[in-house]
């Protein structure tokens, strides 16, 4: 099994666990790193684009550092560990789309009503759909 159906499963079951109980599962994470890890050193990919694909992850991590979590931690690692799995470019293309689907959800949750200001969107699911978009356009 190659490395994309591995991540769209670890992906899918991030997206489902946010959006039911609201949370990322360590445990989860560890087995998506452990097997990203696997899948740089096999297939010989362990470099900068790796290290570079990581960064934005570790990014949303110091930013929900000093936020006070308003970006979660189990979001910054769920994105840093993404970084194993897919090229910069394509990383770029997943938070860019993940971003712009939630922005649009978030302001038609905010017109109906349905949320407040204060108010939280898991993540997970608009980052599978990123995923997705990028997958369908070719984004390499």
């Amino acid at each position: 099994m190659g490395k994309e159906p591995v991540y769209l499963l670890f992906l899918t079951i991030h997206a489902v666990t946010d959006m039911r109980e609201k949370q990322i599962y360590v445990a989860v994470l560890v087995l998506q790193a452990f097997a990203g890890m696997m899948f740089q050193i096999c297939c010989g990919q362990a470099g900068s684009a790796a290290v570079i694909s990581c960064l934005p992850g570790l990014f949303c991590l110091g930013v929900g550092r000093l936020s006070r979590e308003e970006i979660g931690y189990g979001d910054g690692w769920m994105i840093l560990l993404g970084g194993l799995y897919v090229s910069p470019g394509r990383m770029m293309a997943q938070l860019f789309l993940a971003s712009v689907a939630a922005c649009l959800y978030a302001v038609w949750l905010l017109a109906a009503g349905k949320l407040s200001r204060e108010g939280e969107i898991p993540f997970a699911p608009f980052f599978l759909i990123g995923y997705l978009g990028g997958v369908l356009y070719g984004q390499k």
